[in-house]
């Protein structure tokens, strides 16, 4: 069946409302398309002369970038081709927490600004700011990549995210504006996924067959929990398309959950550092990397490589307010010069890997997913620089904690009411103060760890 709605939204609403706002989303949707359909040769030389031009603007304009590459005794006229990138110092997240005012650029006005700051996992979050400009084509590229998944704009969708108290919280005329303009452009409506039981998962199901989204957006995990309960309850619900992203999706989640949707999982990747990075294609052998707006290496003993595992080592082509050059986004992955079969020479990053994640499990038998207790609790306590959640038993947890400058006891009293909140119980709580939070023998960071059978990464298939 037709949905005039989403029809009208992709024809009049949204055209009426990227022109009252004075953004050119839409424009940019077209150029990315029309990159993204170069051929390899002609793709990979638009994106040196980004990447030239914003090591020349960064140079120029940028005091952080002006200082550090003349201490280290570099310029962009050192910078002969892609390869020689390895000769620049790389940004860390310590770097931006410390020197965040010197890597905006000369003559930027903060308060024109977006501030997008990066969501919390292992370590404490930090503040990025975009250009306006920036903001429409991060935009765009997800417009441009949803319709690889066969979303498109002004399509009802359900999001499986975060926290009931992630989302914005908007009292007055300005909730009711944010109402309107979900119904009349976004269409999106939140199924938080914090904490997970029976009767939350059927409360789901009937807003699915209610609202009857055409497409999910979901975490890997909670989604392939919901699917799991779908199918023990004989239940059925058929979208359009799902994507799934901020975690890892593993091979027995995507079978459930296609299995139980009967319709395709497409996987992406992004940050609120750089934005949507990269998509899989409908071949789903790889995800092709967003070249119109980044440039992604993969490190491995300070040289670029490929078909091999490495820390990715990302960036930002078009965020010139405060560029973002060879940031450590803290993953690590695989890139490969293939030509996908797919039609499109963007190149791939074969996966992704770096964060492992567990879910902690209640008495009650519900389920808390790791990725959205973090996420949340790291955000709160900002006297946390990183954080690693054991739990032992369904109301013993072990939290090692690496401090901060704003650390404090209020901060440990934050922590451990937000547990409370979380499992809907009394917990109890042993806190170990370490220097950092020791890598797995693979080299992945594993913040969310539960001791009680389970496999890393999710509840077991079984």
């Amino acid at each position: 069946m037709t949905d005039i709605h989403a029809l009208l939204n992709r024809s009049v609403f949204i055209p009426l409302y990227d022109l009252k706002e004075r953004n050119h989303r839409l424009r940019h949707v077209r150029d990315i398309e029309m990159f993204n359909a170069l051929s390899r040769d002609t793709l990979e030389t638009e994106q040196w002369r980004n990447l030239k031009n914003m090591l020349e603007h960064a140079y120029e304009n940028v005091p952080y970038y002006r200082r550090a590459y003349r201490q280290a005794g570099i310029s962009p006229d050192d910078i002969h081709a892609p390869m020689d990138m390895v000769k620049l110092p790389t940004l860390t997240r310590q770097d931006i927490r410390v020197h965040g005012g010197e890597l905006l650029a000369d003559g930027v006005v903060q308060n024109t600004l977006v501030e997008s700051g990066t969501g919390g996992t292992i370590s404490s979050p930090i503040t990025i700011y975009l250009s306006p400009e920036c903001m429409d084509l991060r935009l765009a590229a997800t417009i441009a990549f949803n319709k690889w998944f066969g979303y498109e704009l002004g399509d009802k969708a359900v999001l499986f995210w975060g926290a009931a108290q992630d989302f914005p919280k908007l009292d007055g005329i300005h909730a009711v504006k944010s109402k309107v303009r979900n119904f009349l452009t976004s269409r999106i409506r939140w199924m938080p996924t914090s904490y997970l039981d029976d009767p939350i998962m059927a409360e789901y199901y009937e807003q699915l067959q209610t609202y009857k989204p055409a497409v999910i957006q979901a975490y890997p995990t909670p989604l392939y929990l919901f699917a799991k309960f779908m199918a023990e309850h004989n239940l059925s619900y058929r979208p359009k398309t799902i994507t799934v992203a901020a975690e890892p999706m593993y091979d027995y989640q995507r079978e459930m959950i296609e299995s139980v949707f009967q319709c395709k999982v497409f996987d992406w990747y992004g940050s609120r550092e750089l934005g949507h990075m990269a998509s899989e294609c409908r071949l789903h052998n790889g995800l092709h990397i967003n070249a119109h707006h980044l440039f992604v290496e993969v490190i491995s003993g300070g040289k670029q490589v490929y078909d091999s595992e490495g820390t990715l080592v990302v960036t930002d082509l078009r965020n010139e307010a405060m560029p973002l050059i060879r940031y450590e986004i803290g993953d690590v992955g695989v890139i490969s010069k293939r030509l996908c079969s797919c039609g499109s020479a963007l190149p791939i990053l074969e996966h992704v890997s770096g964060r492992l994640v567990d879910t902690f499990l209640t008495r009650s038998g519900g389920c808390v997913p790791g990725v959205a207790l973090t996420n949340r609790i790291i955000k709160d306590c900002r006297g946390i620089e990183q954080m690693q959640i054991v739990q032992r038993d369904f109301e013993l947890f072990t939290i090692r904690i690496v401090k901060g400058k704003a650390f404090s006891e209020n901060t440990l009293t934050t922590l451990n009411a937000a547990l409370r909140a979380y499992f809907k119980t009394d917990v109890n709580v042993e806190h170990e103060f370490v220097s950092s939070i020791p890598l797995e023998k693979s080299g992945k960071s594993r913040f969310c760890i539960c001791e009680m059978g389970q496999t890393a990464g999710s509840i077991s298939p079984h």
